[in-house]
């Protein structure tokens, strides 16, 4: 009960993007926010510092598919629990996900290139790579997800969730992005 957690399953976390986009509240345009890096932040949080940028930006240089493959590892390395099932499951993901061309191939060898720019990068918590920490993340941002949730419903007002993104009818973006703050 003190681990994992996260709000998915509705129609809304099966959606892509573009057609969450789409969705209307009470017959009202919706807009979707999200928490930026969460579990990175929160990790930053946890050494008492903070993330100056996005994580994953930093790595990418502008190149979208190089910032989802460091969000890739950023997030699977926090949720494996040795660096072999690590790379393990980024071979997996890297090919799912089309990432496939930055390598010349799938050996432990080659993804290190690119696991090590990011422990380059983010020295402040190499230290929960591969620690299987992201579990606990995942309940800690459930709770996050619940207040924000409870909050919302007491006021009778409609929210859906996507793990850590909130959509919300537009007449309330404000509201929802300053209780996301708190």
């Amino acid at each position: 009960f003190r681990s994992g957690g996260r709000f998915y399953n509705g129609l809304e976390s099966n959606a892509s993007k573009d057609l969450r986009s789409r969705i209307l509240i009470n017959g009202n345009p919706t807009v979707e926010k999200d928490f930026s890096c969460m579990h990175i932040n929160m990790l930053y949080n946890k050494e008492n510092q903070s993330l100056k940028e996005d994580a994953y930006n930093k790595l990418s240089g502008g190149d979208p598919k190089l910032r989802q493959l460091f969000k890739l590892i950023g997030l699977v390395s926090i949720n494996s629990e040795n660096l072999k099932k690590c790379f393990s499951a980024l071979r997996y993901e890297i090919y799912d996900n089309g990432l496939k061309s930055y390598f010349e191939d799938l050996t432990d060898n080659s993804i290190s290139r690119y696991y090590d720019q990011w422990v380059q990068a983010h020295p402040v918590i190499a230290k929960y790579l591969s620690s299987d920490v992201g579990i606990k993340l995942q309940y800690q941002d459930s709770r996050i997800a619940a207040g924000i949730i409870n909050y919302f419903t007491e006021k009778g007002v409609p929210v859906l969730v996507v793990h850590d993104s909130f959509i919300i009818e537009k007449k309330y973006e404000s509201e929802l992005v300053d209780k996301m703050k708190s």
